[in-house]
C-alpha cells in the first residue's frame, strides 16, 4: 500500500484488511527511495508503515520498493523498522532467508516477466500471449512443485490494467 493512495481511499485499504489480506508497505508515494540517504529512506518507509497502521490498524511487515529498486541499506533498515520480509528479489522461485545483523530476514521472490507493468505498455502487447505466458509459468512451477516448493507471483497494477488486483499462488508438494 502506498501511503498517499490509501490516504485518498482509506475505505479501500480498510476493506482489504477486513477481508483478511495483509497490508504491505510500498512507500509514502510512488517514488524511488534507493537514492535517498539512509535516514531519508528510513523515514520514507516508516511514513508508509505509520499511515497503514493509522488507517487500517494493521502494522505492515512486508515491503515492496518502487520498481524493486532498493538502497544498499534496505535490509538493515527494514529489519530496524520491524519488517519481516521483502518481495524485491527476482532471482528465486521460492522464499529464502538472508542473515541480517545476526537474524534471518525473509525474501519472497518477485517476478519481472509475469508483472503486467513489464509487458503492458510495450508496443505490440498481446493480452492473449500474456495470458498464455501466465499459464505456461504456472504449469512449469506446478510441475516443479511436485518435488520442491515453488511460488508464483503475478503483479497486477490497477492504474495500468483497470483492475485493482494482485495474485500470489503458492505451489507446494
Amino acid at each position: 500500500m502506498v501511503g498517499k493512495a490509501i490516504e485518498n481511499a482509506p475505505d479501500v485499504a480498510q476493506e482489504v484488511v477486513r477481508r483478511g489480506h495483509e497490508a504491505a508497505a510500498h512507500g509514502r508515494t510512488w517514488s524511488a527511495s534507493y537514492n535517498f540517504s539512509r535516514e531519508e529512506e528510513k523515514r520514507f518507509i516508516a511514513d508508509s508503515q505509520e499511515t497503514i497502521h493509522r488507517l487500517t490498524g494493521q502494522t505492515a511487515v512486508g515491503w515492496n520498493a518502487f520498481y524493486m529498486r532498493n538502497s544498499v541499506n534496505i535490509l538493515e533498515t527494514l529489519q530496524e523498522l520491524g519488517f519481516l520480509y521483502t518481495i524485491d528479489e527476482p532471482s528465486h522461485d521460492e522464499p529464502f532467508i538472508i542473515p541480517v545483523k545476526g537474524r534471518g530476514f525473509v525474501t519472497v521472490p518477485y517476478t519481472l516477466s509475469m508483472n503486467d507493468i513489464s509487458s503492458f505498455p510495450l508496443e505490440g502487447y498481446n493480452p492473449l500471449a500474456y495470458e498464455q505466458a501466465l499459464k505456461d509459468e504456472f504449469d512449469q512451477l506446478y510441475e516443479e512443485g511436485a518435488s520442491r516448493r515453488r511460488l508464483m507471483l503475478i503483479g497486477m497494477h490497477d492504474r495500468i490494467n483497470g483492475h485493482p488486483i494482485g495474485f500470489v499462488y503458492s505451489i507446494a508438494s
